[in-house]
């Protein structure tokens, strides 16, 4: 198999990933390494190193980050982010395989891309949900700051070296499922009194 190839599948769904930790993080990342000269956007994404694009793209992640700051807010939004964290993990990965025919690579987009940042946004929501119901929404704050640095951290080291970030990613993952298994074992034992 292709090296780079390789490369581009682990890109994508790096980058699939941080979208469902923070959906406007990996498209403006890419439209800022555009711009820096680090990274040459396909045709179809060409537009992410606008700067209108990321003018958009900044605001719309401090609006996100802001919102989820909010405790019944940030919930409410999480039925909103979920489907656009899928939509948005999609075309990324997408935009990463290129060379392909539409249906393998629309395929690979669809399993890969919105996969990881559904199952991201999933479990980060189901954990924001239990923890805003534990502490009051108090913990809401902490939770968008480890989420805003975390897909930082992941679009950023994407760009320099996705094999790497790949197996972070899968280790985050695995943690999250791992922490609302956890909280959903704590929950039934709690209830069970």
């Amino acid at each position: 198999m292709d090296t780079q190839f390789l490369i581009s599948i682990a890109a994508g769904i790096c980058l699939s990933a941080a979208c469902g930790l923070k959906i406007f993080v990996p498209p403006l990342a890419m439209g800022l390494a555009s711009k820096t000269g680090l990274l040459t956007l396909p045709t179809q994404t060409e537009w992410l190193g606008t700067w209108p694009a990321i003018t958009v793209l900044t605001f719309a992640l401090l609006f996100e980050f802001i919102a989820f700051c909010i405790p019944v807010f940030g919930n409410f939004l999480d039925l909103i982010a979920t489907p656009l964290a899928i939509v948005t993990g999609t075309l990324l990965m997408k935009s990463q395989i290129v060379e392909l025919s539409p249906v393998v690579s629309w395929t690979l987009a669809i399993a890969g891309g919105g996969t990881a940042s559904g199952i991201v946004q999933f479990v980060t929501a189901m954990i924001r949900a239990g923890t805003s119901a534990f502490t009051a929404g108090t913990s809401n704050i902490f939770f968008a700051i480890f989420e805003l640095f975390t897909a930082v951290f992941i679009a950023i080291l994407t760009l320099i070296a996705p094999l790497l970030c790949l197996a972070i990613v899968l280790i985050l993952v695995l943690g999250l499922i791992r922490t609302l298994l956890n909280r959903g074992k704590k929950a039934q034992g709690f209830h069970g009194f």
